[in-house]
């Protein structure tokens, strides 16, 4: 059994990464494993693999065939439907999710839902507001979804397969947006939306996002300093809706069952009392699992303690490794591209670590008094955090590339004190407000309020004892990770079986394998949509050039695309980061990088308009004007900037920072958004070499890009750096005519996704198109 849900599992992780989806009829050719099994038992694993594959690519062609069709996309359209999971808002608009129940084109005539999509994403940037559960006819325009690619980044539209979003779009105003009926009386998806309300309007703590995302499991409202906090001290996982809280919940929900089963034998003697427990453990956890929006770690406890159950209500036994491959197998059936979720891996790995070192070594003592009991509690709880330290050190370096030496000790107070004080609290609060009770309400609320505040008091000052190398960035090879694995085993093993000081010196050895080495000159070119972000690097030292745009109050590329892939790297610090002027596009990111990534020296295009609290903790040493900096020299890359005589008057464009790099012959310049009158200016004063590669000026507008300076520049390779359909219309036609007059090779992030270039020896030794080299089976071939 075990081999056999293992193998079936790995069959729907391994169709996940398919960079293409072989056709249905595909799955046909398994048939002969299926008929040969009875006479060679031992094809029943490859059979089961196989149908772990076929399962994850008939998922992927259902998942495919909920995108929006290319007829639907920018058109204006009338959809009717209910709004479903939590609104989401901030300043600029709100964003949610619609079940579209009927569609009609602009002159109202209906049209059917085949090949529309199932679920649709909605932002409305005027004064509409939806609820949960409403019912609405609204004007839209729908496109089809699509995220950026960058290396080290988060797979966006992976994201909106697994939810069933097919389209994303915005509300056009108009007389046909109108409510066509108000939320039903009651609904597990409406309770879910009152009590994320309530806590919003009711709670006036500091730590309230974190207190919405412990009821509801809504984490957009997660303060970005407190989530911070809780990743540098390896307390983040309590954020989520985690196996402990339902496991709290297991345990209550038996306990009153059991009490409710002890009144029914008054009445039927032969009822069993656990009976009645085993059934309210399940009805709790589950009826708090649909309340915290069935996450990962939520559903992999939920079927486990619901197997677990079962199988003691029927009496029976059972294998606690079946158990956690069943759990494994029921996720993946229910969410096939489960593996693009990094608590998937956690999740699993911590508690595959929590049964190999626990499992079978844990004797109970006979008849122990409070004390002998109370001190093995306590004993196997410090235990269970040595493991999950131990075993997690892997799975979290390769995951997220950094690891917290602060995470047992805080742990030690942290887990207690959320799991059996703050959710409890939380959880009786928001009984007594649905049942009226102001006071036990208010009480409550208080006091998980308070719960927490000493919890952020006591990670701030673990924080400010401890030193930044305690969180420290770990960037493993292969080798270095089989090393490290085989090291963790030892240590975790029992004793006698094990060598814990072995096991700790393949650990160190691990984290000092040399990493591959670097080329002479490396740059990429982030896929940021409408904006700009370039990371240069030389074998000693690295740049930033812009950092790309915000989106929102919670989501810029700094801290989102950036800082993930500097993180990948084993970078933790800049030594220069170049902003070329104060639009968003290009600085929108600058306080996400400037709060995880330490700055020796930012240089601005418009020194004037920075402000000294736009620097956080990792503040950079040094601020200066891009216009009077002096060259520098970089192992044996050049940098230095171009100048011409600025004009206070002119527009933030024309102050962008032009930033040309020479490495043995070959150049590249980065020009920002400079136009007409400055590409003018630098022609005038030759002061414009032939490069190799240019960043298209303003990302290809009309406005920049003059025949002379095309000609004058004659680059091999011209990239623009737009957004995909934007409104703009970057990079215009006549500029992408004008580019390939003169054989230049064109690139749009757009459509390649980020782009890597390297070189190495005097030479271009390596190009990268992120979209076709981590292709996955969702990319689509558009081209432009």
């Amino acid at each position: 059994m075990t081999i056999l849900l293992l193998s079936f599992a790995l069959g729907i992780g391994a169709a996940s990464y398919l960079p293409s989806l072989p056709p249905l009829v595909f799955c046909l050719s398994f048939l002969p494993l299926l008929l040969l099994r009875k006479q060679f038992p031992a094809l029943n694993a490859p059979l089961a693999l196989a149908l772990g594959l076929s399962y994850g690519i008939a998922s992927g062609h259902y998942y495919l065939s909920n995108q929006l069709a290319e007829d639907w996309v920018g058109r204006e359209l009338i959809v009717e439907g209910r709004v479903s999971d939590l609104p989401r808002e901030d300043a600029r608009h709100q964003l949610f999710t619609l079940v579209p129940e009927r569609i009609y084109s602009a002159d109202l005539e209906a049209r059917a839902l085949q090949g529309f999509p199932r679920r649709i994403n909605l932002s409305s940037y005027g004064t509409l507001r939806v609820k949960t559960g409403e019912q609405w006819r609204l004007r839209a325009k729908l496109k089809r979804p699509r995220g950026f690619v960058n290396p080290g980044g988060y797979d966006y539209q992976a994201a909106l397969l697994r939810r069933g979003i097919g389209a994303l779009g915005y509300i056009v105003e108009s007389r046909d947006n109108r409510i066509l009926q108000s939320q039903p009386p009651f609904s597990l998806a409406v309770l879910r939306y009152d009590l994320q309300q309530w806590l919003m309007q009711k709670s006036q703590s500091p730590e309230k996002g974190i207190l919405i995302a412990l009821l509801v499991g809504d984490t957009s409202a997660v303060d970005r300093q407190h989530w911070s906090e809780m990743q540098k001290t390896g307390t983040n996982h309590l954020i989520a809706i985690s196996g402990l809280h339902l496991g709290f919940f297991a345990i209550l929900g038996f306990f009153v069952g059991n009490l409710l089963g002890r009144f029914v034998q008054l009445f039927w003697r032969t009822c069993p009392a656990v009976y009645a427990g085993y059934f309210l453990a399940i009805a709790f956890t589950l009826f708090y699992s649909i309340i915290a929006g069935l996450n990962i770690p939520t559903l992999r406890t939920l079927i486990m303690l619901a197997v677990v159950q079962w199988v003691l209500f029927w009496r029976r036994s059972f294998r606690a490794r079946d158990t956690l491959l069943l759990a494994l197998v029921l996720v993946l059936l229910y969410d096939p591209l489960a593996a693009f979720d990094i608590g998937f891996w956690l999740s699993f790995s911590a508690v595959a670590m929590l049964m190999f070192c626990f499992s079978g070594r844990i004797k109970p003592a006979a008849n122990p008094s409070l004390v002998i009991f109370l001190w093995s509690q306590l004993k196997i709880f410090l235990q269970s955090q040595w493991v999950m330290f131990v075993g997690l050190l892997i799975p979290l370096a390769v995951l997220v590339h950094s690891v917290s030496l602060l995470a047992p000790l805080a742990n030690l107070i942290a887990i207690p004190l959320v799991t059996f004080f703050v959710v409890p609290c939380l959880i009786l609060a928001a009984v007594f407000h649905c049942g009226g009770g102001e006071l036990g309400e208010a009480i409550f609320l208080r006091a998980a309020e308070w719960g927490l505040a000493w919890l952020h008091n006591w990670l701030g000052y673990l924080l400010e004892l401890s030193p930044q190398a305690l969180t420290p960035l770990v960037n493993l090879n292969t080798r270095a990770i089989i090393i490290a694995l085989i090291g963790g085993l030892l240590m975790l093993l029992p004793r006698g079986l094990g060598n814990r000081y072995l096991g700790m010196a393949a650990m160190v050895f691990a984290l000092l394998i040399p990493r591959q080495q670097l080329p002479a000159l490396q740059m990429l070119v982030f896929d940021v949509g409408q904006g700009t972000a370039v990371f240069l690097r030389t074998p000693n030292h690295q740049l930033l050039y812009d950092t790309g745009p915000i989106y929102s109050e919670n989501f810029d590329a700094g801290s989102a695309l950036i800082v993930p892939y500097l993180h990948s790297q084993g970078l933790a610090e800049l030594d220069k980061l170049v902003v070329s002027h104060k639009d968003k596009d290009h600085a929108g990111g600058l306080i996400g990088v400037l709060a995880a990534i330490r700055v020796d020296h930012l240089l601005l295009g418009q020194r004037e308009t920075y402000k000294p609290t736009d620097q956080s903790s990792v503040s950079p040493v040094q601020v200066e004007s891009c216009h009077e900096a002096a060259p520098w020299q970089w192992d044996q890359v050049s940098f230095h900037f171009i100048r011409w005589p600025l004009l206070a008057s002119a527009k933030a464009n024309n102050h962008s920072c032009v930033l040309m790099v020479e490495y043995q012959g070959h150049r590249i310049l980065l020009p920002g958004d400079i136009e007409k009158d400055v590409e003018r200016q630098l022609l005038a004063q030759d002061s414009l070499p032939s490069v190799d590669i240019l960043l298209a000026p303003h990302h290809g507008s009309h406005s920049s890009s003059t025949p002379a300076f095309v000609a004058r520049t004659a680059p091999l390779t011209v990239i623009y750096s737009a957004g995909y359909r934007n409104q703009h219309g970057h990079p215009h036609r006549d500029i992408v005519a004008r580019y390939n007059e003169i054989g230049a090779l064109a690139f749009n992030t757009a459509y390649t996704g980020a782009l890597e270039f390297r070189w190495d020896q005097g030479e271009l030794r390596e190009q990268l198109s992120y979209r076709q080299f981590a292709r996955r089976y969702w990319f689509d071939d558009e081209k432009e």
